[in-house]
């Protein structure tokens, strides 16, 4: 979506970074966060923010292969999905 943005437009999301997960199940919020660095976009980790100017595009070299929907309360409370890639 951030390649979205107009020339000199700000993107910015909500984003728990914590829901990224390796295939195994360990946390890939290092390897995420990396990533959105390398492609110019900033990341918030105690307001979990995210924001870069457009148009942006990180790329992320990695596959999904899939989410587990009983992943119970993310840090709003509410029902959460965590994404599984493999890195």
């Amino acid at each position: 979506m951030a390649g979205w943005v107009a020339q000199g437009g700000l993107f910015a999301a909500d984003f728990d970074i914590e829901e990224i997960r390796r295939a195994d199940g360990s946390s890939a919020g290092g390897a995420v966060r990396d990533a959105l660095r390398a492609g110019g976009m900033t990341y918030d980790r105690r307001k979990r923010h995210l924001r870069g100017q457009g148009p942006r595009s990180p790329r992320f070299p990695a596959t999904y292969p899939g989410a587990d929907d009983a992943a119970g309360p993310g840090y709003t409370g509410q029902p959460s999905v965590r994404s599984h890639y493999a890195w």
